[in-house]
């Protein structure tokens, strides 16, 4: 029965990916679970989370890693910020998985003017990310091309996403693979 589900059902229950950005001034959708109140009774956690959807529009685009710094990666921004644990949550543009919520200025209640944003992972760089998928290792990209995946526009990326050492990685950690690199043009 598990491996049905695996070769039938599950492929069908994910959602489909975008591998670039959406375009400037397109509207988002964030999921996430803010402000959990989950109490630790020593052995489950266990408290109400509420799934919370909210938009934004998207401003700027970073397609490429800037620095080493803490937004600095390939990623996009928005025009707001979102509440507390929406960190690692979902984001999408047309139906598709476009990125994961990574950074964002927080809501103050005690300042409800503050103009903040919201930073958001781009998933390209996922393509040669290694890990390991039943018994072997494989990237993002492998899964595409075996479509246990689907993306929207992945053949747009197949062959212009590479590995590129960059000097402070090589200077921090010699195994460092490296980032990866949208070769456009």
């Amino acid at each position: 029965m598990a491996e049905w589900a695996h070769q039938l059902a599950l492929p069908q229950a994910f959602v489909p990916w975008r591998m670039a950005p959406p375009p400037v001034g397109a509207t988002v959708e964030l999921y996430g679970w803010p402000k959990p109140e989950i109490e630790n009774d020593g052995s489950v956690h266990r408290g109400p989370v509420k799934w919370v959807e909210q938009t934004g529009i998207v401003t700027d685009i970073f397609p490429v890693m800037r620095t080493h710094g803490y937004v600095d990666f390939p990623s996009f921004r928005i025009d707001r910020p979102v509440e507390g644990a929406f960190s690692g949550g979902a984001v999408f543009y047309d139906g598709a998985l476009v990125g994961i919520t990574s950074v964002s200025t927080e809501i103050d209640p005690e300042a409800p003017d503050l103009i903040g944003d919201t930073y958001v992972a781009s998933l390209w760089p996922l393509l040669l990310r290694d890990f390991e998928y039943h018994g072997r290792t494989v990237t993002f990209g492998n899964l595409f091309d075996e479509s246990i995946i689907q993306s929207v526009d992945y053949p747009d990326f197949r062959g212009k996403v590479a590995r590129v050492d960059c000097d402070r990685c090589r200077y921090n950690d010699p195994n460092h693979p490296g980032h990866a690199e949208w070769l456009t043009g």
